[in-house]
């Protein structure tokens, strides 16, 4: 190849080069921050499109990754655990950009009238709309952060559903919801032949499932249970045993045994 063409070549890469360059400082590199309820950080997703235009996002990632776009003036959708939000004809020129959301919190307190923590979970909807999309799934006693609004919340507690609805959250609110539950009390006794207590893991049963307990404990430790009927299951020193049929009653104690064979030497 002559001088000549080597030259050419040359210069061919630097003006390719030098249109790359050009390109790249055309862009403006920034980050999103999502900001909810307390000022917190939410690990939110954040997609950008054109202003007007919403077919295919020009950019999408997470809260905090960075960005290169042209300055302009954009469409920003975030969505955070299923709940989206749209920012409409924000100019973004570089740096950080934080969206604070209209949000609130919501929690549901589960006890019996003695006072016992129920666990179970919480399913929040939009109102009205429960065969909708599901907004925000949490547990009993979670703050749970959603976008200010009106909601139908399914609550769900050893295998049973009670719903609250209409419940109201307003931004920067801190909405609290208490239910409470009859409950029965389940003491499960484990002893050997001479009737010495051992200490045994315990699982209970509901109706409605044989293989997820709704409680889990340890034996001769009172376990709160709705009345009903349950099955009860227990393992001492790798032995397992099972009851079916349990009685749990309202305001009363019901007491099961179980009984396991330990050797002379244990």
């Amino acid at each position: 190849m002559s001088a000549l063409a080597l030259a050419g070549c040359a210069g061919d890469k630097k003006e390719a080069e030098a249109e790359a360059g050009t390109a790249a400082e055309g862009l403006a590199a920034g980050s999103f921050a999502v900001v909810g309820p307390e000022d917190r950080l939410l690990p939110a997703g954040v997609a950008v499109y054109r202003a007007g235009e919403h077919d295919e996002p020009l950019w999408e990632g997470l809260a905090g990754e960075e960005y290169e776009l042209e300055p302009g003036e954009y469409d920003v959708l975030v969505e955070y655990f299923g709940q989206e939000y749209w920012r409409r004809g924000v100019e973004l020129a570089g740096g950080e950009e934080t969206f604070k959301l209209p949000m609130g919190t919501l929690a549901v307190e589960v006890r019996s009238s003695r006072g016992d923590r129920l666990e179970g979970v919480v399913a929040i909807y939009p109102a009205a709309r429960a065969e909708g999309p599901l907004v925000m799934e949490g547990e009993t006693f979670e703050d749970l952060a959603v976008l200010a609004g009106a909601y139908d919340v399914r609550v769900t507690v050893q295998g049973r559903e009670r719903w609250l609805r209409g419940v109201s959250v307003e931004g920067g609110d801190y909405e609290e919801r208490t239910l409470l539950e009859p409950v029965g009390y389940l003491r499960v006794e484990v002893v050997d032949q001479r009737g010495e207590p051992l200490e045994a893991e315990v699982w209970v049963y509901g109706p409605a499932s044989a293989r997820v307990p709704v409680v889990t404990g340890k034996s001769d430790r009172p376990l709160a249970l709705l009345p009903g009927r349950y099955g009860v299951a227990v393992r001492w020193a790798g032995t397992r045993d099972f009851s079916a049929g349990v009685a749990v009653i309202k305001n009363q104690t019901t007491v099961e045994r179980f009984t396991f064979w330990r050797s002379e030497a244990s």
